[in-house]
């Protein structure tokens, strides 16, 4: 079996296995992003050295973006059946994690929407760090047009965690007593309009600061270079020496815009995801104190 097969298997069980709002968002953020790195792909291809026709996903990249998903759904089981969640600390990490999954997917959708629609903007980008224009593909470029996909990725993720969350409710009380408020799985009864409004507040932010930081990190940890032979953007510095190079080659034919070569294009997702993850942590638990 291919390893990003396995991955993308162990994956989907463990978010199947829990709820169906946390497999409904993993199942969304996964479809919606396919197709968007499918549309205009051939143009997307003249932009970008590195882009791949068909937004196949290897197991590094389905775990920079679902890693940190799964790690909070494991640790909401966990507490979901642990003794000590009544006393101190323990009563706020429920939530937390309900907020870190929300927060993770948000980060993940919203810079993939971003990137995959941005790069068809017909304004140029302008580098996060400065302003400036770059080549469209240049990591850490951003357009007004990434930006507002960007708020409607948080939007969406956090509008079908919710829908999930009143159908998982529903059904759940086609079979046993129902209640008046939603019963989360933060531990925290709400009813319908409070839990949309929180929900929203924190994939919306958590998108956005996600995002955010992708860039940042992207413009100053991840090269980014001009081919002027190939016409595109690169994501990696000339590798060997000048006499090892093709002979039509020149050192000028490559001009970095920006970034040091020190991170990969997984690894700038994952530390993003995972801070967004931690964010919408602290977001949901500041949102549910001060809704109580």
């Amino acid at each position: 079996m291919d390893v990003g097969a396995l991955a993308a298997f162990v994956v989907g069980f463990i978010h199947m296995d829990h709820s169906l709002a946390a497999g409904s968002t993993m199942i969304f953020f996964y479809l919606s992003s396919s197709k968007l790195t499918k549309l205009q792909s051939e143009r997307k291809a003249m932009l970008e050295d590195d882009f791949k026709i068909g937004g196949q996903r290897n197991a590094v990249q389905v775990l920079a973006n679902s890693l940190g998903a799964c790690v909070a759904l494991v640790a909401l089981s966990y507490l979901s059946h642990s003794t000590h969640t009544d006393s101190g600390t323990f009563q706020a990490l429920p939530a937390f994690c309900v907020g870190a999954f929300i927060g993770h997917y948000s980060c993940c959708c919203a810079d993939t929407w971003a990137s995959e629609i941005g790069i068809l903007s017909r304004s140029k980008p302008r580098l996060i760090t400065s302003f400036k224009e770059v080549p469209p593909g240049t990591n850490g470029g951003m357009t007004l047009l990434g930006t507002g996909c960007c708020l409607a990725a948080g939007f969406a993720i956090g509008f079908v965690y919710f829908i999930a969350t009143c159908l998982q409710f529903w059904f759940a009380a086609l079979v046993s007593e129902p209640d008046k408020e939603l019963q989360t799985e933060g531990g925290v009864q709400q009813s319908v309009p409070p839990l949309l409004l929180s929900t929203l507040v924190v994939s919306i932010s958590s998108g956005l600061f996600g995002c955010e930081l992708d860039s940042l990190l992207g413009a100053t940890l991840q090269y980014s270079g001009f081919d002027k032979a190939k016409n595109k953007v690169v994501c990696h510095p000339p590798q060997g020496k000048e006499e090892d190079m093709p002979p039509q080659w020149k050192e000028e034919d490559i001009k970095h815009i920006c970034g040091v070569n020190l991170l990969s294009n997984s690894a700038v997702n994952f530390i993003a995801a995972a801070a967004s993850a931690v964010f919408g942590g602290v977001m949901l638990l500041q949102v549910n104190k001060y809704s109580a």
